[in-house]
This record gives structure tokens, C-alpha cells and sequence, in this order.
């Protein structure tokens, strides 16, 4: 009888303190789009580009749905030529022409204000209301409603990063220049993320050392060293 009793007890305490199921799994859930809808035509040109002595692109034409990698080692002019193509540093010489709207994840992300909540930061720059912009946050499977009350200077890089990943694809933009996208990304958000950019009918331009990205990658590949354009090639791996 004692032995009942206690196993009886056991369950009661187990019981009256079950421990909460855990939460749902968030899923990416993004359709990119583009904002012209004009693929036929080229996405972005370079002619005759010089930065300094950090990239020498003496032509390079993105098709309006192409893909591109563009790898080399560090140092060798990727970052610069993503920020020549997004608009946000003027070559020396030579010219950009881009076609329709360009959006840029930035290797180094962007420096929010540290008191900025996640809606906030989401919402930052762009109109409408705030519960908008956090109904359209939430839609995008990138943030639970319990994240909505974090800060900035709370979120660890992962968090901020996955912001910068809502701002990109809750515009339509016709050329998506992506500078490491998968740091400090889990494999299966990257996993959704490539199929998301699948679907997407504009232009990409990647850049990453993530080797299993480089493999699955299917599309034109550019080597950058020392700044030069090595020859381009149609590639399936990286």
C-alpha cells in the first residue's frame, strides 16, 4: 500500500507540474518578388570599373534572372564590388547602370540603435503603421510574437541578422545581392532561405564561403583576385 501511495504522489507532483510542450518550429515563409517584373532585360551592367586599387571590372553584365557567384579570397574586391553594385560606393571609374530596385544583405549587417525593439528596427525607414509592419514581420516566419519585445542590444547576432533577411525580402527588388548570407543562420533557415530564392524570378548575385552553399549553387561563376575579374564560368559548384 505505501508503495502505491508514493507512486501515486509521483504522479500527482508530475502532473501539477508538467513541463510546457515546446514551441512551434517558426518556418521561413517569404515569397520574393520583383518590382518591375522586367527580367528580360539585363539586371545590372558594369563597364570600365576601378575602386582604388581594390576592383578592376573591365565589364560584367547580370542577366534580369540570372544567378552569379562571385568568390575569391579575402581581400580580393567582393565586398566592394556588392557595394558598387548596390549603389553605395561610386566607382573611380567607369559605369553602373542597374535596372529597377536593388536590395543588399550586408556582410556586416546594419548598426540599429540598441534601444530599437524588433518591430521597430523591421519597421525602421519605411511607411505605414507600426502593427502593419509587425503583422507583415510576423508573416515571414523569421520572429515568434514573443521576440516583438526584444531590443536590439539584446538580440545576439543571429537574431539582428534575421532582421536584416525580413527587411530584404518583404520589398520586391529586381537584383538581390546577398554578401555571406548564411552567417550565423541555422542550416535549416539557409535550407529555406535557397528555396525561396529558387522561386525568385530576379537576378541574385552571391557571395559566401559557405561550402555547401558554393555547392548547390547553379549559375555563372566569377572569380575575383586582387581586385581582377578572373574568366566566368557556368558552374554547379563553386
Amino acid at each position: 500500500m505505501v508503495r502505491i501511495r508514493n507512486a501515486k504522489e509521483r504522479v500527482e507532483r508530475l502532473t501539477d507540474n508538467a513541463v510546457a510542450p515546446p514551441p512551434e518550429p517558426l518556418v521561413f515563409a517569404a515569397r520574393m518578388t520583383t518590382a518591375d517584373g522586367q527580367m528580360s532585360q539585363a539586371a545590372a551592367e558594369l563597364t570600365g570599373i576601378r575602386v582604388e586599387d581594390r576592383l578592376h571590372v573591365p565589364s560584367l553584365r547580370i542577366g534580369g534572372e540570372e544567378r552569379l557567384l562571385v568568390t575569391g579570397p579575402n581581400g580580393a574586391g567582393k565586398t566592394t564590388l556588392m557595394r558598387v553594385l548596390a549603389g553605395e560606393l561610386r566607382p573611380d571609374e567607369g559605369t553602373v547602370r542597374t535596372r529597377g530596385r536593388v536590395g543588399h544583405l550586408r556582410q556586416e549587417g546594419t548598426p540599429w540603435p540598441p534601444g530599437l525593439t524588433v518591430p521597430q528596427a523591421f519597421a525602421h525607414g519605411r511607411g505605414g503603421t507600426l502593427d502593419e509592419r509587425i503583422d507583415q514581420l510576423l508573416s515571414l516566419g523569421l520572429f515568434s510574437p514573443v521576440d516583438l519585445r526584444l531590443k536590439v542590444g539584446e538580440l545576439s547576432y543571429g537574431q539582428r541578422r534575421r532582421i536584416e533577411l525580413a527587411r530584404l525580402v518583404s520589398e520586391p527588388v529586381d537584383l538581390l545581392l546577398l554578401d555571406e548570407p548564411t552567417n550565423h543562420l541555422s542550416p535549416v533557415l539557409v535550407e529555406e532561405l535557397e528555396g525561396a530564392l529558387a522561386c525568385y524570378q530576379g537576378a541574385v548575385v552571391v557571395v559566401t564561403h559557405d561550402r555547401r552553399m558554393r555547392t548547390r549553387f547553379t549559375g555563372r561563376h566569377v572569380e575575383l583576385n586582387a581586385g581582377h575579374v578572373a574568366p566566368s564560368q557556368e558552374t554547379a559548384a563553386g
